[in-house]
């Protein structure tokens, strides 16, 4: 069974260390460990949800959430080598 904190429920395919090359936070600061990428990718979760909530109309909200899941999800994926 994997062993890294983002282990695949399904299979072993990703197993491994996150590939944390290249990748900076919100503010363009270079990111180096693990730690680091998961507290940005809080940070940017928390801005994301804080502007969405200013939003008054409802479908304004949701297309701002969806785009920006996508672009949260296409990083996650990037960073644990899973596309």
């Amino acid at each position: 069974m994997c062993e890294s904190p983002f282990e695949s429920k399904f299979s072993n395919e990703h197993c491994g260390e996150l590939k944390i090359v290249g990748e900076e936070t919100f503010f363009g600061e270079k990111i180096n460990t693990s730690e680091e990428f998961i507290k940005d990718f809080h940070n940017r979760i928390d801005t994301v949800y804080a502007t969405a909530m200013k939003e008054e109309q409802e479908l304004p909200r949701l297309a701002y959430l969806v785009g920006a899941l996508i672009g949260l999800k296409s990083r996650l994926n990037r960073v644990c080598g899973t596309i």
